[in-house]
């Protein structure tokens, strides 16, 4: 089912960056789309520095790191 789908692969991506902590410490990291700020969250435990930005800001639930909105139409 599409929820047991968005599980794996939000914990296949959590794999990903805790064993690749090193890529991301004292980094900046740009998270588009944000979300809900899963990844977000995640990256900023490794000490990377996230500028998150969505076109629904608001869904965001971290509240340590703001969330932009997202101008597609901006150039």
């Amino acid at each position: 089912n599409m929820k047991q789908k968005r599980d794996t692969f939000r914990d296949f991506i959590s794999q990903f960056l805790i064993k690749n902590k090193e890529w991301f410490a004292n980094k900046v990291v740009l998270d588009c789309p944000a979300g809900e700020g899963i990844t977000a969250a995640c990256l900023q435990s490794l000490d990377a520095k996230v500028l998150a930005f969505d076109l629904f800001p608001e869904y965001f639930k971290v509240p340590s790191i703001t969330c932009q909105f997202a101008d597609v139409m901006q150039g």
